[in-house]
């Protein structure tokens, strides 16, 4: 598992809410990813894919993620006070 930014997790990470999914609960869960079966390291570039080749990885899954949170189009999503109302 190659990671772009200094904590896996992704948007898990970034957009879940603490009270959803604590930190922990997230650094436990990838701790036992990364102790079973993975290699876990930085990559960031277009060029990310020369060290893949190079490596003589026997397979590679590459995940990009979401670089941004979409609006939803539901009739409430205007409603801050109460998202819930319609």
């Amino acid at each position: 598992m190659f990671e772009q930014f200094d904590q896996a997790g992704g948007l898990m990470r970034t957009n879940i809410p603490a009270f959803r999914l604590p930190a922990q609960v997230l650094d436990d869960e990838i701790s036992m990813i990364v102790e079973r079966v993975w290699i876990y390291g930085w990559v960031t570039g277009s060029t990310a894919w020369l060290l893949f080749w190079k490596e003589d990885f026997p397979a590679v899954f590459v995940g990009t993620g979401a670089r941004a949170g979409k609006n939803s189009p539901a009739r409430s999503a205007g409603n801050r006070t109460n998202p819930h109302r319609y």
